[in-house]
């Protein structure tokens, strides 16, 4: 069975990447997207060139939030999708893993129940807005084609060799590291899911097992506060952290999930807790 991961040199790409090498081994293949550029005109006959019939696709490509959420980068992205999409037709995997976004349910809606798959998508980002079109774009080009697909959609993920340094657990302790304050929006008490990026591998790992086809909320179910972060980096820092509240510029949101339909896929999984994964970001990045 050949694996294809699209993007496997990036964040989550390198820890996807190794998690199925080290199970499939040389089965398994990266397509670095400074190899092909997917924004290109003419890299989707590129892309198609390195599948093959019947082998499963991993993607990942894609200009992320943190590097600039606009319009340019919302054209990079269905560029990106586009030319994606149109290598499917000609290289024919039995398979697409595609990693989504949970921005695709909006990131300042307040729900009062936990957020699942049957979640109506509202994206109020350039960047959510363009994972959900891709999700469109990809399931119709699969369906098309008879090919099977499985959307994931993360929330945040971190951990080392994270390079994008936003708001939250690699951003702080990026901070942290260099002596700065950290910018606080509020109180910091509004409830957000953070994933370790080396839970992302290894469900991945599982899901490529599996026959699942449609979304699945990449998710643990327990969210935590920023404050939470900053506890946990004081404790294995050892550093005390200075802190500068904001005035928040939107109302107060928490997000939830239920992560009944993952645990149902994928059987019974123990994602690190919050305090397991800075732990090992600090040891990592500070020795």
């Amino acid at each position: 069975m050949k694996i294809v991961v699209v993007g496997h040199t990036g964040f989550m790409g390198k820890t996807i990447y190794s998690a199925l090498y080290d199970i499939y081994g040389d089965s398994v293949v990266g397509i670095s997207t400074n190899a092909i550029d997917l924004t290109k005109n003419g890299s989707d006959l590129e892309l198609a060139s390195c599948m093959s019939p019947g082998c499963i696709v991993v993607m990942l490509a894609g200009v992320k939030k943190q590097l600039g959420d606009n319009l340019s980068s919302y054209c990079s992205n269905i560029d990106i999708a586009t030319n994606f999409s149109k290598s499917l037709p000609i290289a024919t995997p039995s398979r697409v893993i595609y990693m989504s976004s949970a921005s695709v349910y909006g990131e300042d809606i307040a729900r009062s129940v936990p957020i699942d798959e049957n979640t109506c998508p509202a994206p109020r980002t350039y960047y959510g807005v363009a994972k959900y079109t891709t999700e469109l774009l990809i399931e119709k080009t699969c369906t098309d084609i008879s090919t099977e697909y499985v959307h994931l959609r993360p929330p945040l993920v971190y951990g080392v060799h994270d390079q994008t340094r936003g708001y939250g657990p690699t951003g702080f302790l990026f901070k942290v590291s260099k002596n700065e304050k950290i910018d606080l929006w509020g109180d910091g008490t509004e409830l957000r899911e953070f994933v370790h990026v080396e839970d992302v591998g290894k469900i991945v790992c599982r899901i490529v097992e599996s026959n699942y086809s449609g979304v699945i909320n990449l998710v643990s179910g327990v969210s935590y506060s920023y404050i939470d972060i900053l506890d946990s980096l004081e404790y294995f820092t050892g550093r005390s952290i200075t802190i500068q509240s904001i005035d928040r510029t939107k109302e107060k949101v928490d997000h939830r999930y239920n992560n009944a339909l993952l645990s149902s896929v994928v059987g019974e999984y123990e994602f690190s807790s919050l305090k397991d994964g800075i732990q090992k970001m600090v040891a990592s990045t500070l020795g």
